[in-house]
């Protein structure tokens, strides 16, 4: 997943990013919510099915929140395309706390 904002106009308490092609927006949510108990917002109006939403305030910004939603994340999406690299969010994520 790729930012949909440029970098200078990030908000720090929300990401946008690119659904990936080929990917069910609502489906990909759905099993983040029931399978995993995590809830990512999608896109409205023209960006609805092209983008998610993730909140990054309060419980969600914890890092062992973000981890779970990066490796959830990842797990899903290798399941629905097993050609789709894995680790690599997590590794960024890593990266970043270190």
């Amino acid at each position: 997943c790729s930012p949909f904002v440029a970098r200078k106009h990030r908000l720090p308490m929300l990401n946008a990013v690119h659904v990936p092609a080929g990917v069910d927006d609502a489906a990909v949510r759905r099993e983040l919510l029931n399978g995993y108990n995590i809830e990512i917002g999608g896109g409205l109006g023209e960006l609805a099915g092209r983008i998610w939403r993730i909140g990054l305030m309060g419980e969600s910004c914890r890092r062992t929140s973000v981890l779970s939603l990066l490796s959830s994340l990842e797990e899903i999406l290798h399941r629905s395309d097993s050609s789709r690299e894995v680790g690599r969010g997590l590794a960024a994520a890593f990266e970043a706390y270190s």
